[in-house]
């Protein structure tokens, strides 16, 4: 009887770690970009947006891209890092400031961020912290995973 009590155990805990997988994924966080000032029309002034994390996990912003318009599609046109902070959890918000390109008609902000892990993988991760650090981690340990983005409107230079 224990070893059919053992299997049904890890059947069941293999099922709750993959629906919990499958129901972070469904659940991508809301995250907005909007633009706040703009320069005046042909000047190559910097543009300011903001990043509204509306989603139930905290995000790190991890890159801003400006893309131009071409007959190709969308092209990078220039990659930063955010300044710090970083991490925006919950209903928190961040201005970012970016140039706008001087030679593109029409032009937007990509901004690409990772989510907060929970649940099983984040306590798998505080174990590999653990093992091989030697200690638990802090009350402050976080993970982020995934590379997702949101995009500003289009606006014309």
């Amino acid at each position: 009887m224990k070893p059919l009590l053992k299997v049904v155990a890890v059947v069941v805990l293999l099922g709750a770690a993959f629906w919990s997988i499958r129901a972070s994924r469904r659940s991508a966080p809301a995250v907005t970009l909007t633009v706040v000032t703009n320069g005046a029309p042909g000047s190559s002034t910097n543009v300011v947006f903001r990043v509204v994390n509306q989603g139930s996990r905290a995000i790190l912003l991890t890159d801003l891209v400006v893309e131009n318009d071409t007959p190709a599609g969308w092209r990078e046109a220039s990659r930063t890092k955010p300044s710090d902070p970083q991490r925006l959890a919950t209903g928190a918000t961040k201005d970012v400031t970016v140039p706008a390109p001087v030679d593109g008609q029409h032009w937007r902000l990509r901004a690409i961020y990772g989510r907060e892990v929970d649940g099983p993988w984040l306590w798998l991760a505080m174990l590999e912290f653990a093992a091989s650090n030697g200690r638990w981690p802090p009350a402050s340990f976080g993970v982020m995973a995934g590379r997702y983005s949101c995009f500003g409107e289009v606006t014309a230079r």
